[in-house]
């Protein structure tokens, strides 16, 4: 499914230079989590007798991601914050990330069914891209209405 999904994502005309930043971005998405991440490879279950949902919640789990500023990350593919952005917003449009913003944090996350990983799939895997997944249709769902209530008309 998910080198169909690359396919449509490279046909499109939309994402122009995007689609540079997206190549780009794909080796930094980690594997278990979907998040963008200079340490895409690190397992952070801490307690390997306990599966990955198990160990959201330890505290050690917690701090083992090391999340990519986006700054930095226009340094690091020497392009502008500013045509990052831009790029960032195309690809979120095309829903091929979402961005999760808190504060002056940003954590992005990639859409599962563009990247995964088959060597690393049981239940609670996919269980867990199901949870992106639906997380993803909600981003899309809140861009057409806006975050508005539905007025009693509608």
């Amino acid at each position: 499914m998910y080198q169909e999904k690359l396919k449509q994502l490279m046909e499109n005309k939309a994402l122009g230079n995007a689609l540079g930043t997206f190549y780009k971005m794909i080796p930094y998405f980690h594997y278990q989590t979907y998040y963008f991440v200079w340490n895409p490879d690190v397992d952070i279950r801490t307690d390997i007798s306990k599966n990955l949902f198990e160990n959201l919640n330890l505290i050690e789990t917690q701090g083992k991601l090391e999340h990519i500023k986006l700054k930095d990350f226009a340094y690091y593919i020497n392009v502008t914050p500013k045509t990052l952005t831009e790029h960032l917003n195309i690809l979120e449009d095309l829903s091929v990330i979402k961005r999760d913003i808190q504060g002056k944090s940003v954590l992005i996350t990639i859409h599962p069914d563009i990247v995964y990983r088959k060597d690393y799939e049981s239940m609670h895997d996919k269980y867990y891209g199901s949870v992106i997944r639906y997380q993803f249709s909600q981003h899309k769902r809140n861009k057409r209405n806006s975050g508005r209530k539905p007025k009693k008309s509608e």
